[in-house]
């Protein structure tokens, strides 16, 4: 191919550079993947939340990409459909398969208000593979949607892993458990 005729083709808009860059299949591009999908945030559509949300999942991309990919869904603001959808593959995910880290969406649920999410995070919180990174995010996020029916479960889990050792990578999931059973006002529900 010739090089100057590749330099003259249109290449679409700059969410469809971003996107076809941040998906590139090689690894050896990894910061400038993990760029693109960082400067995908610019964009508010509902599409792009869905391409982040992809992103975030690509087991085999490196983890700068996934990383980026996966911070930028905290922030998004459309894409209700989106998250849902990945939050329900995520609660039927099949070992080996594509599925987004709950963190992430839990984070995306609770910046867009999305009250339906709220049960399958629970499901989440009764699921001993979460795993423990996640868990913190899970809880902040019910407690921000002020999830109640969450609160057996955040309780049952507090409950098994009250006497965890200094070090455990529980801990932090622990502390925000507490803290989400105080906001849920769980402790004074059964005083």
């Amino acid at each position: 191919s010739d090089p100057a005729a590749l330099a003259e083709r249109p290449q679409g808009g700059l969410k469809q550079q971003l996107t076809a860059a941040a998906a590139l299949d090689d690894d050896r591009l990894g910061q400038g993947r993990a760029y693109a999908a960082t400067n995908l945030n610019r964009f508010s559509d509902a599409d792009t939340t869905a391409q982040l949300i992809a992103l975030c999942s690509a087991r085999k991309s490196p983890e700068p990409v996934r990383a980026a990919a996966c911070l930028q869904l905290r922030d998004r603001t459309t894409g209700q459909d989106a998250v849902l959808a990945a939050l329900r593959v995520r609660a039927s995910f099949l070992e080996g398969t594509d599925a987004p880290p709950v963190g992430p969406l839990a984070q995306a649920a609770a910046k867009l208000q999305l009250k339906a999410a709220g049960p399958l995070l629970v499901s989440h919180v009764e699921d001993p593979n979460t795993p423990a990174r996640d868990l913190v995010a899970v809880f902040e996020s019910l407690e921000a949607l002020n999830e109640r029916s969450a609160a057996p479960s955040v309780e049952r889990f507090v409950r098994l892993h009250h006497a965890e050792p200094e070090g455990s990578e529980l801990l932090p999931a622990l502390a925000s458990g507490l803290r989400a059973l105080a906001a849920l006002g769980f402790c004074a529900q059964r005083g």
